[in-house]
């Protein structure tokens, strides 16, 4: 095409000039990926949001789970994305339990609420492998991205179509979910994604459209007869957990479940002509629905209806409130609550968050001996020969005891769940924490002592927290000390538990920050500590109308420290100590605390340190006919 071109030799080596000016991104294979081969194998996850404008239940964000082998889908609601590792939790529990498999992989983007170092953590504990994808580049969680964006369609496609507000872009995008998981998918060949997770073909005789207008019918017992027989809803979904649908009732402004519907598929409600008062939406026994009841504006509370102290804990009306009317008051709420929502009284609660809890008249105990046998199993101990200490006497661990290496990952979680079985069990705590100090690179030595807890937990499966009546109600504590326990670092280990009426509920066992340099400067910080606790409790107590009006009674087995701790005047002897330890002297002289002596041997009898099932249901005037119908006989009448 032209002439006098000279001869032009292809160069190897990389043009700089070429690099900087045009330099494209590599094009992605096509053709198929790597697929898991069962269930759980390869998770995918993505975060989709902020969205503009908020659900009902408060929320901005969804995040997407998806099974690489079976393509189930599941999606979970945030407000913050700083949820997503809590709802990773509940998501890997749920999935496991369902299918009988564990999660290995784990695919996700490098957004920040997935790189956390506590998120990094539980996977390197719990075996899971993860997978980020490079800085920028999402085509390569294109599993999730493509799933978020179908989701996200088909939510703003329903809404529109029917002229829904954004307000329920949350129930739509459930809605999306759920029925793609019940549409065919070129992943998974004549199969659904339904199908291929649970094993059964799902059934669509019960689908309608979604923003439909529909009429619940009003059970008999809510109207008279001459009051309408239905209520106008708007068709916003399904419950899966109950055969019903959830619909948005239009006169209260809310989700409620319903099984009684007709649907008018054709028909539109006019928003801008009936504008209705948002509200939140139901709470359901429905782990996938939005969940979360709006708190009430700071603005409308009054200055005393939540504690100073701690804003979890509520008001009680006043300590003289007769029996009669909490009882009363209690059941003009269940009423309350029964009108408003659909939900069931299900009596005194059995079980809370792994933990068992027996209620008669005068006595609560509370253990965790199903969670407690859930470890021996899962830890091939199930059946060993028990031990009556949780470590042998005298005997010191250290980091580098020469031993060899043991499994990271089994080593932290047993640890794990033994300070989880702390949550009743305060006999294991000086144990379960001195352990977790070696989680970074146990050894077979660290190992073998935490099986020997586990083997101390085998005989003592059932003892718990007992609280019962007709106790003064007085908070009292317990506080002591070692002296350079750690061979490491040659730092003291503090602890300390309070008892108030027939229990303990409080207890701390915790290395200290400083070395201590005789036992009476150990106790005199572990006591520090503990009068620390005991001024927070006040306050709590105080709150809650339990004033007390003494000072807290605080058992040191050391006269030093309580020398060192009544005397104002700082010599030779506290000159080294922290200032911020010296505190518990202007608590002496502010009466809040009242440091006593007892001896060594005393502070092994704590008050309702732990007793067992049997000593519970087998003690004073109970009888055997008290006991709980799901306690094992031989449990509750095991020789104590």
């Amino acid at each position: 095409m032209v002439q006098g071109l000279p001869q032009i030799e292809g160069k190897q080596h990389i043009c700089e000039g070429c690099a900087f000016g045009k330099q494209h991104r590599l094009p992605f294979p096509k053709g198929v990926s790597w697929r898991a081969k069962e269930k759980l194998e390869l998770i995918h996850t993505d975060v989709c949001g902020p969205m503009d404008t908020l659900s009902h239940a408060q929320n901005r964000y969804f995040i997407l789970f998806i099974d690489d082998h079976t393509r189930m889908t599941w999606v979970y609601f945030m407000r913050q994305k700083s949820e997503v590792f809590m709802i990773f939790k509940k998501f890997k529990s749920l999935v496991e339990k369902q299918s009988g498999c564990f999660i290995k992989t784990l695919r996700s983007d490098r957004g920040k609420e997935y790189t956390s170092k506590e998120f990094h953590n539980f996977c390197e504990d719990e075996g899971v492998e993860r997978q980020l994808t490079v800085r920028y580049t999402p085509q390569q969680n294109g599993v999730t991205e493509r799933k978020n964006q179908t989701i996200v369609e088909m939510a703003k496609s329903m809404m529109h179509e029917k002229g829904l507000p954004k307000i329920f872009w949350a129930e739509a995008v459930y809605t999306a979910v759920y029925l793609s998981n019940r549409c065919p998918t070129t992943a998974i060949p004549n199969k659904t994604p339904f199908e291929a997770w649970s094993g059964r073909r799902p059934s669509v005789n019960h689908l309608k459209v979604f923003g439909s207008i529909c009429y619940s019918q009003i059970p008999k017992e809510k109207r008279s007869k001459l009051d309408e027989s239905s209520e106008r809803c708007i068709f916003v979904g399904y419950s899966t957990m109950s055969k019903g649908y959830r619909l948005f009732n239009l006169q209260l402004g809310q989700v409620i479940i319903s099984r009684d519907v007709q649907v008018d598929e054709n028909a539109l409600w006019n928003w801008e002509e009936n504008k209705v008062e948002k509200k939140d939406i139901l709470i359901s026994t429905d782990k996938e629905d939005e969940i979360e009841p709006s708190t009430p504006d700071s603005s409308s509370s009054q200055p005393n209806d939540e504690s100073s102290t701690d804003p979890t804990s509520s008001n009680s009306s006043s300590p003289s409130t007769t029996p009669k009317s909490d009882k009363k008051m209690i059941e003009e709420f269940k009423n309350d609550m029964t009108q408003k929502y659909e939900m069931s009284d299900m009596g005194l609660l059995r079980h809370f968050l792994g933990m068992e809890i027996y209620q008669e008249e005068d006595i609560v105990f509370i253990c965790q001996k199903i969670y407690a046998e859930k470890i021996l199993k899962k830890f091939n101990m199930l059946g060993c020969n028990p031990v009556s200490t949780p470590l042998i006497m005298g005997e010191k661990l250290k980091k580098e005891d020469g031993g060899k290496a043991a499994d990271v990952t089994h080593y932290r979680s047993l640890i794990g769940n033994l300070l989880y079985l702390t949550a009743t069990r305060l006999d294991l705590m000086y144990a379960a924490s001195l352990l977790s100090r070696f989680m970074q690179s146990p050894s077979h030595f660290h190992l073998g002592a935490a099986k020997r807890v586990l083997r101390y937990v085998q005989g003592t499966t059932d003892l718990g927290l007992s609280f019962q009546k007709n106790h003064a109600l007085n908070l009292v504590g317990y506080c002591d000390s070692d002296l350079g326990g750690s061979l490491d670092d040659m730092k003291s280990t503090s602890g300390y538990c309070f008892s108030f009426g027939s229990a303990t509920f409080s207890w701390l066992s915790k290395k200290q920050q400083s070395v201590a340099q005789s036992s009476a400067e150990a106790e005199y910080i572990s006591a520090s500590v503990a009068t620390s606790q005991a001024i927070w409790l006040r306050r709590i107590l105080g709150d809650l109308g339990h004033h007390q009006i003494e000072g807290t009674v605080l058992y040191c087995d050391n006269k030093s420290a309580i020398a060192m701790a009544k005397n104002p005047v700082h010599h030779s002897r506290t000159r080294h100590i922290a200032l911020k330890h010296h505190f518990i002297r202007q608590a002496i002289e502010d009466k809040e605390i009242q440091l006593e002596f007892c001896r060594s041997e005393e502070q092994l009898t704590i008050p309702g340190l732990t007793v067992s099932l049997s000593q519970i249901f087998l003690s004073g005037e109970t009888t055997c006919c008290a006991l709980p119908v799901d306690v094992d006989a031989t449990t509750a009448f095991r020789a104590t």
